[in-house]
């Protein structure tokens, strides 16, 4: 009962993350083309048949249009049976329908075609637009209000031995005060841009207060991936959040409070996971709070590097809060600093430097990921959809035949000839990108069951 439950919010958490973000861009198209005098025929939520939908001359009807409908400057808005994507019909424009009942007849004025270069790249534009202006409302939604809960202290409570933060040249104790050049105030400051640092192949560097100095220390942008999993602040500590039978029998209880393992200070999960893991096969000594009190056992860790418990992670946290233009400023900057670091993947897997295999999801994963910050809460949710709306503006801008940024490399190029390009060969484009979506969506879907397995 439990998994069909989980299932069913899944499906649920997917169709309206989905939803949102289809009806969000097609509508972008929707309006410039309506607002810059081209006719749009359809507004289909979903792709293919046709389920049920509503326009001015039949009302609200179920099924598909009759064979012989004719719009007549009608708009069919309507609900179609797959639910990946989204599409508006606007009239004189070869698309993913590759149509071509048009091109026999003189141009009309409401037609794409008879538009000119500036109001045709505007319409395929807007839908990326509207993504990115939805993502900035929504970061900026989630500052303004429930503002963003981090560490405030900047200063580091954990520097991992044999990792980037170690080559670099970090201590416990260093306190970090800006990250190149800009000034940091509490520590989600200090993740974000170390974070958009592995998105820039320049030199980096942090400022970091020591003994009373101030210090600059140079990073990578290859250290900067490392750096954010090697390195914490001070005032976090790792627990327990429940225990399996062998976390239980070692003498681990959920709500322990981990203090010290061998003999040396824990400070946060990520530093309390290494040190269990290095001791993989032996027995460790770790000191426990517990109730106000101190408690020390000796726990067998097994071979795979686990005592067996949930790990839980407790601190001294604040809340920061955004006003109106701050919350803007903060929507802005959460947007464009994804974007980067987005487009940094995306290069990295292209020139083979990270795995495609491991990064590249397609619809399975993005329905197991909706349902999982679904069920974490509201703002983990809106979080998703932002991101996802991020993603989906730039996929749909790249200048791949059959998405938007396909179609606005014909716009510029016969904006440079002054003449349009031929139906046949643009036919030819949108079939091959078609083509090339489809067989990409069936290498991501098998990406994902595999991973799923």
């Amino acid at each position: 009962m439990e998994s069909i439950l989980s299932f069913l919010t899944t499906i649920f958490a997917f169709i309206i993350a989905l939803g949102i973000l289809v009806v969000i861009h097609e509508w972008g198209h929707y309006f410039t083309a309506r607002r810059t005098g081209m006719r749009t025929d359809v507004f289909s939520v979903g792709m293919g048949r046709r389920l049920f939908g509503w326009n001015s001359k039949q009302g609200f009807t179920t099924g598909p249009l009759p064979d012989n409908w004719e719009f007549d400057g009608t708009c069919d808005y309507r609900l179609a049976l797959v639910p990946i994507g989204g599409y508006v019909k606007i009239a004189g424009m070869i698309d993913e329908s590759f149509d071509t009942n048009h091109v026999e007849s003189t141009p009309e004025p409401y037609e794409f075609r008879s538009k000119g270069p500036f109001a045709k790249a505007l319409v395929l534009s807007a839908g990326v637009i509207c993504n990115f202006i939805l993502a900035i409302v929504l970061f900026a939604g989630i500052g303004f209000f429930s503002g963003v809960d981090t560490v405030e202290s900047t200063t580091l409570g954990y520097s991992k031995l044999e990792s980037a933060a170690s080559e670099i040249g970090l201590r416990v104790g260093d306190n970090i005060t800006a990250v190149n050049g800009k000034p940091v105030e509490h520590w989600l400051d200090v993740q974000e841009n170390i974070a958009l640092s592995s998105a820039s192949h320049t030199e980096h560097r942090l400022t970091v207060q020591r003994d009373g100095n101030n210090l600059d220390v140079p990073f990578t942008a290859e250290q900067a991936k490392e750096l954010l999993t090697s390195i914490g602040p001070e005032g976090v500590y790792a627990g327990v959040g429940d225990t399996q039978e062998a976390g239980y029998e070692a003498g681990l209880r959920a709500g322990d409070t981990i203090l010290s393992i061998q003999g040396m200070r824990v400070a946060g999960v990520v530093q309390m996971t290494d040190m269990i893991q290095a001791n993989a096969g032996s027995d460790i000594a770790i000191e426990i709070g517990r109730e106000g009190g101190r408690v020390s056992i000796v726990a067998p860790v097994q071979e795979s590097g686990k005592i067996g418990f949930a790990t839980a992670e407790y601190a001294n946290r604040i809340n920061v809060e955004y006003g109106m233009v701050a919350s803007l400023a903060y929507g802005w900057d959460r947007t464009i600093g994804f974007s980067k670091l987005f487009l940094g993947s995306l290069w990295e897997m292209i020139v083979g430097k990270t795995s495609v295999k491991d990064n590249l999801g397609g619809p399975i994963m993005i329905a197991k990921s909706a349902g999982q910050f679904f069920e974490m809460g509201l703002t983990p949710f809106i979080v998703f959809v932002a991101t996802l709306s991020v993603i989906l503006a730039i996929m749909n801008i790249l200048p791949i035949p059959a998405l938007d940024g396909g179609h606005l490399v014909f716009v510029i190029i016969e904006g440079i000839l002054r003449r349009e390009i031929s139906v046949k060969v643009k036919m030819n484009f949108q079939q091959f990108g078609v083509l090339v979506l489809l067989g990409l969506m069936l290498l991501v879907s098998v990406l994902d069951i595999g991973k799923l397995i």
